[in-house]
């Protein structure tokens, strides 16, 4: 305390008892302090209870967004979304070598694929760039937790290792594996146990899909 908050207190404390000194044949300075006490005690209550309120409603908040949840889109895309109405937003070009997959003019990392009958996006893939890797938490999208670079370990923390298929590369390199959040319609590919990789799906078209590439690790 300085010496000018020592003043003012000391100030105030005296105003008070040449205040009770004055008036105390007069008021019923116990019906007064009762009073005070009573509503700073309720004061101090109802700060309690909006401190306890907010508490619980911040930690339900971050235990909801812990959850992992069906994912709809990425990179402002959606799935279901108008091919007419992807390209007017985000000019995207078709690849010359897969007509139904898409990319986006000045990033061709971000890419989705349409479903040809309706002309709609049927997944969207992310494939992680150097900025993605060296800087995650500015470039790279986190789908469900997971970002890319992140690890084996990661996904498993966020998803429950029950919740993910693991599948190998049959003839490929070692160091690539594919895990599928099948009930969230998410897919991460890792190369050397950090996420390359992400794509988004229907969670019906990842129940169906199979690949003669790729076998549940052992």
């Amino acid at each position: 305390m300085s010496i000018g908050e020592g003043i003012f207190y000391g100030l105030v404390f005296l105003g008070i008892v040449y205040l009770y000194i004055q008036t105390r044949d007069r008021w019923n300075w116990k019906k007064i302090v009762f009073r005070l006490f009573g509503a700073i005690i309720g004061l101090v209550l109802i700060a309690v209870s909006i401190d306890y309120i907010f508490d619980n409603f911040s930690r339900k908040s971050f235990i909801d967004n812990q959850k992992p949840k069906t994912i709809t889109g990425m990179n402002g895309i959606e799935l279901g979304g108008k091919i007419s109405d992807v390209i007017f937003k985000t000019g995207a070009i078709k690849d010359k070598k897969q007509e139904d997959v898409y990319f986006f003019p000045s990033e061709d990392n971000k890419r989705f694929a349409i479903d040809k009958e309706s002309k709609t996006v049927r997944s969207i893939q992310h494939i992680c760039s150097s900025n993605d890797l060296t800087y995650p938490n500015t470039y790279s999208p986190k789908i469900n937790g997971v970002k890319c670079g992140d690890s084996e370990f990661d996904i498993f923390t966020f998803y429950g290792r029950e919740k993910i298929n693991v599948f190998c590369n049959k003839g490929g390199s070692g160091n690539l594996r594919k895990y599928e959040a099948v009930d969230f319609g998410v897919r991460y590919f890792l190369v050397t146990n950090k996420v390359q990789v992400i794509t988004i799906h229907y969670p019906d078209d990842l129940k169906r899909s199979g690949d003669a590439v790729w076998q549940k690790c052992d």
